[in-house]
C-alpha cells in the first residue's frame, strides 16, 4: 500500500495517494458500495510496484473528481446529502 492520507473539511474529504512513477492512464479509481478500489498497471518496469488496495468510505461520500500531478493521486469526495419533503398531513 503506497503512503496515503485523509484529510476530512465539513462536507468533503479528500485522499491524497503517492503514486510516483505511473502516468494517469495507469491508474483506475473505482467505487463500489462504498469501497474505493484504487489500482495500477505498469508494464515492463522493475522499480515501479503495482498498487491494489481499498478504502472503505463511511459517511455516504461519493467521488467528485480524481487528479494525477507529480505523482500525486488527488481524490476528492463529498457527502452525499439527502434531502426529501415531508407531508405533513
Amino acid at each position: 500500500v503506497p503512503k496515503h492520507k485523509i484529510i476530512h473539511k465539513e462536507d468533503k474529504a479528500f485522499i491524497y495517494v503517492d503514486m510516483c512513477g505511473f502516468e494517469k492512464e495507469e491508474v483506475e479509481v473505482n467505487l463500489k458500495d462504498s469501497n474505493l478500489h484504487i489500482s495500477s498497471k505498469k508494464e515492463n518496469h522493475d522499480f515501479v510496484e503495482p498498487v491494489d488496495f481499498f478504502i472503505k468510505l463511511y459517511n455516504k461520500y461519493k467521488v467528485k473528481e480524481a487528479t494525477l500531478e507529480n505523482g500525486l493521486l488527488v481524490i476528492e469526495l463529498f457527502k452525499e446529502v439527502h434531502t426529501e419533503k415531508i407531508l405533513i398531513t
